[in-house]
């Protein structure tokens, strides 16, 4: 087959990458190559660059090496590679990638477009928030496609709050019975802040110019400055002391003073990022106030204590992959292997219990390579240097309070709804 293409399990957004039909191999492999197949397969942002034929043992002789992207081109040919690979059948790259794309505002799902039926401005809101907007509507915009009998919907769609930060984050409903046209938003309100580890998009740390705020002189008139900057009514509480959690990008201002009625967090007094020195356990917060009428219940300070008390970003992976050792048939390892291999000679039943443990820890190795790229790409958001990194990682991977980001939601999304059985699969990988 010509051009790129994915390869591994029965699924449109992740896999081995193939080149014409030949596989690529993982070779300098990093998130910019990814990024580039991603968005070539019209699939969203990518979220993760696996290696080491993590979808499986290619069948085919390498066709490109050495692959090197920035990260904008338009096709993985446009990107600086080798046609005369040195690579073994264990290193085919590969990638995972966001089921979620907006183009021109037309909204796709694994690269079909998504039927506006049942869509409101929750939906919007939920949309243009993930571009990084306050606020949104379901247009009939100039790119928008009637509903037409060749037009192929996808079969679901999003049933969203309005609080998620992102539309994976919304349940999944049936949308097999399409009477409207194809999604398409209108976003207003580009904004420079942004909330990080919250329960929702309503609250967390605040991040201004992809940086976080420190919270020296934090107060209510500078929270509601931010709530109403993202679209919500006021602020409730303002948090210090990295309530949400260590940060460890570099904060970008500090003594932020606003009077309450700026309309943008931009435009309050404040240091610049040469003038600020915080540590990790200094970044301001908020609590946003969402109103009841529009069906949303208010964020209080103890809703978020209780929820983040004991889950943590390890644990969520690993319970989103399942368990290495779950015996379908319940019966346990030792009587499912008794059943199986009744009347059989011993070194048979020796070789059985063998073959099952060499599963188990293939498996193991497979969901510790997935939480590393996971953890990887969420602590590059957040550290500037490889220590920094690694201190984040141990961090977050002990118990405390839960720290989410939208790339470790849709990587936990991603792989929920890939269906792998990594019990069965790993003994193809």
């Amino acid at each position: 087959s010509k051009g790129i293409s994915l390869r591994g399990p029965a699924h449109s957004f992740l896999g081995n990458v193939y080149y014409d039909g030949k596989p690529v191999c993982d070779d300098k492999w990093d998130l910019l190559d990814a990024q580039v197949v991603c968005h070539q397969l019209g699939l969203g942002p990518a979220i993760a660059a696996t290696t080491d034929s993590f979808f499986g043992i290619p069948e085919d002789e390498f066709g490109f090496d050495n692959v090197e992207c920035i990260g904008s081109e338009s096709a993985l040919l446009n990107c600086e590679h080798s046609t005369t690979p040195n690579c073994d059948m264990g290193e085919a790259a590969g990638v995972i990638c966001s089921r979620v794309d907006i183009r021109q505002g037309e909204v796709f799902l694994d690269n079909l477009p998504v039927c506006s039926t049942f869509w409101d401005e929750k939906h919007a809101k939920v949309a243009c928030r993930q571009m990084g907007y306050s606020n949104g509507v379901v247009s009939n915009g100039v790119v928008a496609r009637e509903r037409s009998s060749s037009v192929n919907y996808h079969q679901q769609t999003f049933d969203c709050s309005g609080l998620e930060q992102n539309l994976l984050g919304c349940p999944m409903v049936n949308s097999s019975n399409c009477t409207g046209q194809q999604v398409n938003v209108l976003c207003t309100g580009p904004v420079s802040v942004k909330l990080i580890g919250g329960e929702n998009s309503a609250s967390g740390n605040v991040y201004f110019m992809n940086g976080p705020v420190c919270d020296d002189n934090w107060d209510i008139e500078d929270g509601d400055v931010v709530c109403r900057n993202l679209g919500f009514e006021s602020a409730i509480e303002v948090t210090k002391g990295s309530f949400f959690g260590p940060v460890y990008r570099d904060f970008t201002t500090n003594h932020v003073q606003c009077s309450g009625y700026e309309d943008t967090f931009e435009v309050c007094s404040k240091r610049d990022k040469k003038g600020t020195f915080c540590s990790k356990m200094e970044a301001a917060g908020v609590f946003c106030n969402v109103t009841k009428a529009n069906g949303h219940h208010i964020n209080k300070r103890q809703d978020q204590e209780a929820a983040g008390s004991t889950v943590n970003i390890g644990q969520q992976v690993m319970g989103a992959l399942g368990s290495c050792n779950e015996d379908s048939g319940g019966g346990g390892e030792d009587g499912e292997l008794e059943d199986a291999a009744e009347g059989a000679a011993e070194d048979a039943l020796i070789a059985a219990r063998r073959s099952k443990r060499n599963s188990e820890s293939g498996c193991s190795d497979a969901h510790g390579a997935i939480l590393d790229s996971v953890l990887n790409l969420w602590t590059n958001q957040y550290a500037a240097s490889q220590e920094e990194r690694e201190t984040l990682k141990k961090e977050v991977m002990a118990s405390g309070k839960e720290v989410t980001s939208n790339i470790m939601n849709q990587a936990l999304s991603a792989l929920s709804q890939s269906g792998t059985d990594f019990n069965k699969a790993i003994v193809d990988i």
